[in-house]
């Protein structure tokens, strides 16, 4: 949500209040929370309570009794809301892609004061995250920030996962980012131009991204692995050096995975 607020709001992002406990969704479960977002912030943006400079909007989320995430969203303080005539592309993505890909439910109202919305996300899709918890890959703390530059290569099955890791890499400095969905267009993009960058989601549906990380160890590109929640991390011991973070994508979890970074030699193991 911060990402949404930050990529397409600008200085209006601070007049959005969050807040609610840390939980980890399934990968799956993520990229349908993210379209639905997205288009909740852009409406919110071209014709809710961000379109003028008194709305703001107010989410919570909770996880309930039966284990399940329900988000609350709320806009108030903006211009008058009139119901659609019709039901647009973005409103049928909000309204039916929980219920749909998940089996969850959505809820979207058109009131007057402000639109209002709740979204409940079903259990076997959210993990209760204890806040001391941290990767263990990671430090708890890195003072020394590391910026992007040139081209970074995403290797990231899902389109809408894949989108927001560009978001992220742009926000650090990357000036041009590529992106793959298979190994084989990794490589094609690699050999097209040598990226100075990449992050390699280590699970792409019935393959995965080793291949494309023994290639950047080759020509010497630093890069990082990503895993969804629960996945095993097969990662030869050639490739150790790599750091590993845990999707989904976050800027502060990319740019301390940043720091940890070392050559991407051969045989170089060492963590």
């Amino acid at each position: 949500m911060e990402s949404e607020a930050g990529a397409y709001l600008g200085s209006r992002a601070g007049r959005i209040h969050m807040g609610g406990p840390d939980v980890s969704l399934d990968p799956k479960a993520f990229a349908t929370l993210a379209l639905v977002v997205h288009e909740m912030m852009t409406n919110s943006a071209k014709y809710g309570a961000l379109a003028d400079s008194t709305g703001k909007v107010e989410i919570v989320w909770k996880v309930d009794k039966n284990s399940s995430l329900v988000i609350d969203w709320k806009e108030s303080g903006g211009p008058p809301v009139q119901p659609p005539s019709r039901r647009g592309f973005g409103t049928t993505i909000i309204e039916r892609s929980i219920p749909f890909d998940l089996n969850g439910d959505a809820e979207l109202r058109f009131d007057l004061l402000g639109v209002q919305a709740k979204f409940v996300v079903p259990a076997n899709y959210v993990q209760y995250m204890r806040p001391a918890a941290k990767p263990a890959q990671l430090d708890a703390e890195a003072p020394d920030r590391r910026n992007l530059s040139g081209t970074a290569l995403i290797v990231e099955d899902n389109l809408i996962i894949a989108m927001s890791a560009e978001v992220i890499l742009l926000e650090l400095g990357a000036r041009h980012v590529e992106t793959a969905a298979s190994v084989t267009e990794a490589l094609k993009s690699i050999e097209r131009i040598k990226p100075s960058f990449a992050l390699l989601d280590l699970n792409l549906g019935g393959e995965n991204s080793i291949a494309v990380g023994k290639k950047l160890a080759e020509l010497k590109v630093p890069f990082l692995f990503a895993t969804g929640y629960g996945e095993r991390a097969p990662i030869p011991a050639e490739l150790g050096f790599a750091p590993v973070i845990q999707k989904p994508y976050t800027r502060d979890t990319i740019e301390r995975a940043l720091t940890r970074l070392v050559p991407a030699e051969p045989g170089n193991a060492s963590a």
